[in-house]
């Protein structure tokens, strides 16, 4: 048998084994006991994303989560029954992602729920599925080690979300006596100074909450992280984050996602909350779903950017949020359209415009 002919054979070979494989798969998930869960896990979810009674809306979300756990215990172990253990580690670390993912979405859930009024059952079961879950990802430990690097995450995470609700609960009780110093005439210098010291701490912990929160969504890159991450957060916390990869700029467009890509694409520089806020209330979200397409759209401006930058005013790039916002100028005419540029800027877009990169 010739080389030509032998590699043909493999590749018959290789294509004959995936397609037994996906059949295997396929049969696993007609099995009962991940059909059913697996089918009302996904009615639960569709009727929750119609309902307009939010409290309605949560029970199902938990619901759901419940189910797609039990599902997914019930497809490992089927996979580990028909494969072997040779796969259990790439397995595993796939399961460890998906349960990661589903605490963080738990905690966002749980955050919400806490504004709300008269849902102290919700937000106690929620806390319980939270410690379900993390139960379920440190029993992997022994198989995948690297879990700890997770774990690590979210115990950060929890010690910062500790301090900022004590923090929160002393400004509250400074700001009352505040009122009453005021009432009663006495010097308020003291005061104010601490609880503007107070505000301080609780923008900076709500700062590194939401660098946390993008890293725990980064499970992938958290998980293979060879170093301390008592140091990387650190890191990721005063320069902002290290993490631009295909996960991070796969995640959803929002508030705390864009403030994570701005401290990394323009280390240095400030996050300007207002502009930003603007930024977000004025972009079109269907067209920007997610990082990648904000990333898309400042490489494709740099270059108008950089020959704005040698002409423009001291005050119009103080901020990464200034170059993001300015990109977006370039580069979508809607977004300029209505937002609400300076002539200054408006100038500078007829004057450099040619240098955008063809998209």
């Amino acid at each position: 048998m010739n080389t030509s002919d032998s590699r043909i054979e493999s590749s018959s070979s290789a294509f004959k084994k995936l397609r037994e494989n996906w059949k295997i798969v396929i049969f696993i998930l007609f099995k009962f006991e991940i059909i059913v869960p697996l089918l009302i896990a996904i009615f639960s979810l569709f009727v929750a994303l119609s309902n307009s009674d939010k409290t309605y809306a949560l029970i199902l979300n938990i619901i759901a989560a419940v189910l797609m756990a039990v599902v997914g215990g019930f497809f490992h172990d089927s996979i580990k029954d028909v494969f072997g253990n040779t796969i259990l580690k790439k397995k595993g670390v796939s399961a460890v992602r998906n349960l990661s993912l589903a605490r963080l979405k738990v905690k966002n859930i749980s955050d919400r729920a806490k504004a709300a009024k008269n849902i102290e059952e919700i937000i106690n079961l929620l806390s319980l599925l939270e410690k379900d879950v993390a139960n379920s990802t440190q029993e992997w430990t022994d198989i995948v080690p690297e879990i700890s690097n997770v774990e690590e995450v979210y115990r950060l995470l929890e010690e910062k979300e500790t301090s900022k609700e004590i923090a929160e609960k002393e400004s509250n009780e400074l700001k009352k006596e505040l009122e009453k110093a005021k009432a009663g005439k006495i010097n308020t210098d003291v005061l104010e100074k601490t609880i503007n010291a107070n505000e301080t701490e609780i923008k900076g912990l709500a700062e590194q909450l939401a660098m946390l929160k993008v890293a725990a969504a980064s499970t992938s890159a958290t998980l293979s992280r060879p170093y301390s991450l008592d140091r990387y957060f650190q890191e990721l916390i005063d320069k902002g984050s290290e993490i631009i990869d295909e996960d991070f700029l796969n995640l959803p467009l929002s508030s705390n996602t864009l403030t994570a890509y701005t401290r990394k694409r323009f280390k240095g520089l400030p996050v300007s909350p207002p502009l930003q806020e603007k930024l977000l209330h004025d972009i079109d979200m269907s067209n920007y779903p997610t990082l990648r397409n904000i990333d898309i759209a400042v490489n494709r401006a740099m270059p108008a950017i950089a020959a704005y930058k040698l002409e423009a005013s001291p005050n119009i790039f103080e901020s990464g949020t200034d170059y993001i916002t300015k990109a977006l100028g370039f580069v979508d005419h809607n977004f300029r359209a209505v937002h609400g540029f300076g002539r200054e800027t408006k100038a500078a877009f007829a004057r450099y415009g040619s240098l955008v990169k063809a998209s």
